[in-house]
């Protein structure tokens, strides 16, 4: 997660603690229960088994969402890297689905990706800030992909944030009773939430809370506004994880 502005310090600490439980038909990722602030989720049972955490080869790590059998959704500066300024190859990185503790579910290899375009490392391009992962082999049918939104998130929407944080960088937490803030006026597809993600949660999913199957909006950066640090996202419904680009190499 980017941080323009001073860095996240202690202001995680202001969360309020609470607890969401959310319910639906038995089998199904509204059976999950979203804990309190900062607590882990069981990285085996959906929805948190489509989440995984994306590692390459030059030591760096983000998160990333299953959205299709072969294909991983996750932030395009997860994949640059800024030492050397270009893209990482394919090869290089690598998904581990429902990953806890040195366990999980899948080990997935990218054997290409598509960065969206307009996306331009370091240049602000926060709305086109999303890259899709196209794995060597399939996800195994009972890790499920999670839904990209259709429609645009609306103000007052209700999020649970969920990523591989720097804090607890080797199992997966989540950030419950977040909302939709708007829309940034400059850049209509990406989503202000009054989330303050960690490091880490960068290409993490925004899940909506009444539906913890269907994502909302991508984390890409933090953003000091008003005297206040907010994560911002990539709006779901802005997301075309078909069409793209030419696949970097």
């Amino acid at each position: 997660m980017r941080t323009p502005g001073r860095p996240l310090a202690s202001a995680a600490a202001a969360i309020v603690v609470t607890t969401v439980t959310i319910a639906a038909a038995a089998g199904s990722p509204r059976d999950a229960v979203v804990p309190a602030v900062g607590e882990t989720v069981d990285a085996t049972v959906p929805p948190w088994s489509s989440i995984g955490r994306v590692n390459n080869s030059v030591g760096g790590s983000c998160t990333g969402v299953l959205v299709a059998p072969d294909r991983v959704l996750t932030a395009a500066h997860c994949v640059f890297n800024e030492r050397t300024g270009v893209f990482l190859r394919a090869e290089a990185i690598h998904v581990l689905l429902g990953f806890a503790r040195g366990d999980y579910l899948f080990h997935g290899r990218a054997a290409s990706y598509r960065v969206a375009e307009g996306y331009r490392p370091g240049a602000g391009t926060i709305g086109t800030d999303t890259a899709v992962l196209t794995l060597a082999d399939p996800a195994p049918p009972e890790i499920v992909p999670l839904r990209l939104a259709r429609d645009s998130a609306e103000t007052g929407d209700r999020l649970v944030a969920v990523g591989y944080g720097r804090g607890r960088p080797f199992v997966p937490t989540v950030l419950a009773n977040c909302v939709v803030t708007g829309h940034l006026p400059e850049d209509p597809a990406v989503l202000a939430t009054d989330c303050v993600a960690p490091d880490g949660y960068s290409g993490g999913p925004l899940l909506a809370a009444d539906d913890p199957g269907l994502v909302l909006g991508l984390q890409v950066a933090r953003q000091r506004h008003a005297g206040t640090l907010r994560t911002l996202a990539v709006d779901a419904a802005t997301i075309d994880i078909e069409a793209a680009p030419a696949p970097r190499p």
